[in-house]
């Protein structure tokens, strides 16, 4: 919940009239981005490993993964 609360507050902070990212603002935030980016990226392959991807129980028969697995995938 605090990564996602992190993710939140950055998205909050984003300037999207700084396109070419020179700020020092800008540079931190995107940092912190790919952090969270991998911190999701992480917990999708750790389900996936123990969950499996099919089957009975895999990671995608349920809908929430799915769409937690959307998001990463578009992120």
């Amino acid at each position: 919940m605090f990564v996602i609360l992190i993710n939140c507050v950055t998205l909050a902070m984003y300037n999207p009239l700084d396109p070419q990212c020179i700020s020092t603002r800008c540079q931190v935030l995107e940092h912190v981005e790919h952090v969270v980016f991998a911190f999701f990226f992480a917990e999708m392959v750790i389900k996936m490993l123990a969950m499996g991807v099919t089957g009975k129980k895999g990671y995608l028969q349920d809908k929430w993964n799915r769409l937690d697995c959307f998001i990463v995938v578009i992120g």
